[in-house]
């Protein structure tokens, strides 16, 4: 089994509104969040994914252009479906 992109931003949701979820994977995505992405690929992950702004109500909060937000998320997604590839397999 592999973990999608929409598997991801569906379970970065899910980490987002529930702090109370104890599933295995809600954990691993706080760990793979907390290791395996950078501070400011995280902030844009939560910021599009958790609380659903769009790339260009991302830039305008952080002060950056589109096209910066859209590649710190693709990068950030690429790793946490990375880690994910990784722990499933195991």
């Amino acid at each position: 089994m592999s973990a999608t992109c929409s598997d991801i931003v569906a379970l970065i949701h899910t980490v987002w509104v529930s702090d109370k979820d104890g599933s295995w994977m809600v954990r691993a995505m706080r760990q793979a969040l907390s290791e395996d992405v950078t501070p400011r690929q995280r902030e844009y992950l939560f910021a599009c994914c958790g609380e659903g702004l769009t790339e260009v109500d991302a830039a305008k909060r952080y002060r950056v252009n589109k096209s910066t937000v859209c590649r710190s998320l693709n990068r950030g997604l690429r790793r946490l479906e990375t880690y994910f590839n990784r722990r499933c397999r195991k």
